[in-house]
């Protein structure tokens, strides 16, 4: 790693191309992490129908319907 001076600043002379491909492994990483949490929440929820005989899509409208009424209250003074 070579180091120069600039008006005083200090900075690194070198090619960006790890500092580049360790940014994209962590992205990589967090991307597969994420579905992963999506996949073990559908998971779950089909877990839970199955043990508790309950279908939980029948609760979407009633879920968009407080949704509404949350965003009415909240945008109400625009």
């Amino acid at each position: 790693m070579t180091t120069a001076m600039s008006r005083g600043a200090r900075f690194e002379v070198r090619g960006d191309a790890s500092r580049q491909r360790s940014s994209h492994l962590g992205f990589v990483f967090q991307r597969t992490f994420l579905y992963l949490k999506f996949l073990v929440v559908w998971v779950l929820v089909l877990l839970a129908d199955f043990v508790l005989e309950f279908r939980f899509d029948y609760l979407w409208p009633f879920w968009l319907f407080i949704r509404s009424v949350y965003d009415s209250f909240r945008y109400q003074g625009l």
